[in-house]
């Protein structure tokens, strides 16, 4: 493969063969290793995960810790789970929106005519 893309560059140029094998050859081990570089990237940030706690609810569990805070350590970590489940609760809020709104739609477009949707699809298409 390196000597096929070389005798084609050489070719079209008119270059030494072996100063663009040795060029080709580099310039893969180059795009290889960048592209390893990105998906390693990639790969780790699906590992990295943000923490639970804010900076102040860190800072609030540290002195609840020290002090032995039964109570302040329990608030803190309540908090946490309540803001964790609103979180879900919106996302699935928002896939009962869609799911709604697909339904709504398809309601919708199958008791229209043909000429209906014609002239919907063309002024959608005219839109920026």
């Amino acid at each position: 493969m390196i000597f096929s893309i070389a005798k084609f560059i050489a070719g079209l140029f008119g270059w030494d063969i072996s100063k663009v094998q040795r060029w080709v050859f580099f310039s893969l081990v180059v795009l290889l290793s960048i592209a390893a570089l990105v998906i390693g990237l990639w790969i780790s940030r699906l590992f990295h995960h943000a923490p639970k706690l804010n900076e102040k609810q860190i800072t609030a569990a540290q002195q609840a810790i020290a002090t032995n805070d039964r109570e302040q350590m329990t608030k803190i970590l309540v908090d946490s789970d309540v803001a964790e489940k609103q979180i879900d609760a919106n996302v699935a809020y928002s896939n009962t929106q869609t799911t709604n709104a697909q339904a709504e739609s398809r309601q919708k477009w199958s008791q229209a005519s043909n000429e209906e949707m014609q002239a919907e699809l063309e002024r959608r298409a005219r839109e920026p």
